[in-house]
């Protein structure tokens, strides 16, 4: 599933919505039929970010992700994330998630995460 979150996200940053969304609608599936929570914490991620834009949804995803303490892909996520507000003109948001970054990068420095789930 992780080559689908990666070709997920370089057709959102190609700015090629519909393969984008075909490959996150894929993903999403095939998470939910392997029972793969976190995987599809991501998807949905992805999809609250380049589909929705849904900055509450962001944030809700994240801290169930937190839980698991996978700061390493939070970091990626919360860079994607501070990444297109910014595109979008939207620093107030786009701040926000460089913070996150900040303090994910701080807790893979402690050892605070899991790479592997």
């Amino acid at each position: 599933l992780d080559p689908l979150i990666m070709l997920s996200k370089a057709y959102f940053k190609k700015k090629e919505k519909d393969l984008g969304k075909y490959a996150l609608n894929n993903g999403i599936e095939l998470s939910e039929k392997l029972k793969d929570h976190v995987l599809l914490l991501i998807f949905k991620f992805l999809r609250s970010l380049y589909v929705d834009n849904n900055f509450e949804q962001l944030e809700t995803i994240m801290e169930s992700l937190e839980i698991k303490s996978i700061y390493p892909d939070l970091e990626d996520l919360a860079k994607d994330a501070a990444k297109y507000y910014n595109e979008m003109g939207d620093k107030d948001n786009a701040m926000h998630f460089y913070e996150k970054i900040l303090y994910f990068q701080t807790q893979v420095k402690r050892g605070d995460c899991q790479y592997e789930i």
